[in-house]
């Protein structure tokens, strides 16, 4: 029973310096308190990049005015549907693991 409980402390004791060294190691890195902010500060370029890329063209096209006087046209009105129908595509197979 005492070779159990020395077992125990040994064990415990190697927990707390393993768990110690841990805890040293994460508060002396430079950029683990400084790595969520520079996060931070990349996702705000991001945005503001991705703001750039798509909210200026969408302002854009907003600013489009179209005259409805075409679609009242003669011409317009001329214009035929020249569509075909589609075939619809075959969902199943009855081996889908069979090769085409």
């Amino acid at each position: 029973m005492n070779s159990l409980g020395n077992l125990r402390h040994i064990v415990a004791l190697v927990v707390v310096v393993v768990l110690g060294i841990g805890v040293y190691f994460l508060a002396t890195r430079v950029d683990f308190f400084a790595g969520p902010t520079a996060r931070i500060s990349e996702l705000e370029e991001e945005v503001t990049r991705i703001e750039v890329e798509l909210l200026e063209p969408l302002n854009r096209l907003n600013a489009v005015v179209l005259d409805e006087r075409v679609f009242m046209s003669e011409e317009f009105q001329e214009l035929q549907d020249q569509s075909v129908p589609l075939d619809a595509p075959a969902l199943e197979r009855s081996n889908p693991f069979a090769p085409f």
